[in-house]
């Protein structure tokens, strides 16, 4: 394929790419792999919350990250309260304000990730409309048209939450079911290169061109 025919795969690889190589990827991975069952289980539990309060209770995201604070505050206190009443140092001494805030060097690792989304996001804009091949265009604007009539299917909060629900369940169940999972998938792409075979042999031979093309990229 030329470097004029973009398509969205290839945007989602560079973005996926960059975010693989974030230091918080390292952290997560675990979390979203359910290593750690009692980590992964609260977490998603606090994020499945999240998205009740704010779809069905209504909630707005500030409203909700004032609640937290305020409730972090309140155990805090408790806690402080509790160890002094049994003659213990506070607890929080023993730690620094500095000890939680984020070092420079992770903070300039992320600082890299979002250059990299940002660059591959740059780069794919301006290849999209610089692009001289109708038919490379074409097939980007029947992607991203794809894309806009998903957002017309579901509100931003849904989006948000299959994405985070499938940031959960996805990695662990191909991790477990992956061969079953690769047939699955090989026995669709076949069935439909198999039905789309007499379609594609009506089209205009530029445009078979540009999917064979297409496919073995």
């Amino acid at each position: 394929m030329s470097t004029d025919r973009v398509e969205l795969k290839r945007l989602a690889c560079s973005i996926w790419s960059a975010v693989a190589s974030d230091p918080l990827y390292t952290t997560l991975e675990p979390v979203f792999y359910w290593r750690d069952v009692y980590r992964s289980g609260i977490l998603f539990s606090i994020g499945n919350l999240f998205f009740f309060l704010i779809t069905v209770g209504q909630y707005s995201l500030l409203t909700l990250v004032t609640y937290v604070f305020l409730t972090l505050m309140l155990v805090s206190y408790a806690y402080i309260t509790f160890a002094q009443f049994r003659g213990q140092a506070n607890p929080f001494e023993q730690h620094q304000y500095s000890s939680f805030v984020i070092s420079k060097e992770t903070l300039v690792g992320h600082a890299n990730t979002v250059h990299k989304i940002l660059d591959a996001l740059t780069s794919f804009i301006y290849r999209s409309f610089s692009s001289r091949d109708p038919v490379a265009s074409l097939w980007i604007a029947g992607q991203v048209l794809i894309i806009s009539q998903v957002g017309k299917w579901f509100s931003g909060e849904v989006l948000l939450y299959l994405i985070f629900f499938a940031a959960f369940v996805w990695p662990r169940l191909y991790e477990e079911k992956k061969s079953e999972i690769d047939s699955l998938v090989a026995t669709a792409v076949t069935t439909i290169q198999t039905q789309a075979g007499p379609l594609v042999a009506k089209l205009p031979p530029p445009v078979q061109k540009f999917l064979k093309n297409t496919k073995q990229d």
